[in-house]
């Protein structure tokens, strides 16, 4: 590469072969070459010139500049363009491992600490929940059941710790596996005796037909390829359910209400009801929940202001 300085002296030491243009007195680029040449050749022979050798080695170096391809500058731009190149996969690699931290942190489960004190009571709760069963199984107390077949809606309220095998099992039967979780049964012999024995967890009472009819509306899914899918189409309340006569959310109203001939096959249709807890806050593991033991089980018609707070 030639210094800034180097080419000002050059300027300066042809001046007397590099011709000026007559009309404005600039001289013509391309006859930089030829009054190169002459000035090298002149100033070997030293005529009229005052010739060195950094000169005529700077000179040179332009005129083989000139005359071959400038692939210093060509090596420059392939460099440059390798280098944005290698910046951007760098840069999208960066992005990708970020992106692979993030979900991986969401999908890491916290690790929750228990204390001594909290396996204690857990366990305490356990054996007195076995006693309890132990004694409904042995009392003679005659349960309430309806003479008929009645309509009833059950909200699973209580029941996220550890829980005793027999309800575990009968919350599976009713399909109430979280908490806030409400199912429409048939209230007889079988489904009383259930309820009795998961009294402490549940409340249930007679829901009216706006009650029915709002919870269906509102909070109604179904299953459709394993995914849970909103009751919005009554194309697919037909496709699933028109062998039995049930070709819409009112038929399915209708049915659940005055548990028609089909009610087993569209209560299972229905997934199980996702309510809210009334006091508008979510509970975690230490909460307290919002109904007492002494408030739970049977509520007969005021289960409908509780469904109106929880839908």
């Amino acid at each position: 590469m030639i210094a800034p300085s180097q080419f000002m002296s050059l300027a300066v030491t042809l001046d007397p072969v590099y011709p000026r243009n007559n009309n404005n007195g600039t001289r013509n680029p391309s006859s930089l070459g030829s009054s190169l040449n002459r000035y090298v050749s002149l100033s070997q022979n030293n005529i009229g010139f005052n010739c060195n050798t950094q000169s005529t080695l700077i000179i040179k170096d332009v005129i083989s500049s000139m005359q071959s391809p400038n692939t210093e500058n060509t090596v420059s731009e392939v460099l440059l363009k390798k280098r944005k190149h290698l910046e951007k996969i760098k840069a999208e690699r960066a992005a990708a491992s970020l992106l692979k931290k993030q979900k991986k942190g969401k999908t890491q489960k916290k690790i929750n600490f228990k204390r001594a004190e909290q396996f204690v009571r857990e366990y305490r709760t356990l054996e007195n929940e076995n006693k309890r069963l132990d004694r409904l199984a042995k009392s003679n107390k005659k349960l309430d059941v309806p003479e008929e077949p009645t309509l009833a809606f059950v909200i699973r309220v209580r029941g996220h710790g550890k829980l005793p095998d027999k309800i575990k099992k009968i919350f599976k039967l009713l399909k109430l596996n979280n908490l806030y979780n409400g199912r429409f049964i048939k209230l007889n012999k079988a489904t009383v005796t259930m309820l009795n024995m998961i009294q402490p967890y549940v409340v249930y009472g007679t829901p009216n037909i706006k009650s029915v009819r709002e919870l269906i509306y509102k909070r109604g899914y179904t299953k459709v390829k394993n995914e849970k899918v909103p009751l919005t189409d009554n194309t697919l309340i037909e496709k699933e359910l028109g062998k039995y006569n049930i070709i819409c959310m009112e038929d399915i109203v209708h049915e659940i209400f005055t548990l028609g001939p089909n009610f087993k096959f569209v209560n299972n249709f229905l997934y199980a009801f996702k309510l809210v807890n009334p006091n508008n806050s979510i509970l975690g593991k230490k909460g307290t929940p919002f109904i007492s033991y002494k408030e739970t089980g049977n509520r007969g018609e005021e289960i409908n202001e509780l469904i109106q707070k929880m839908n």
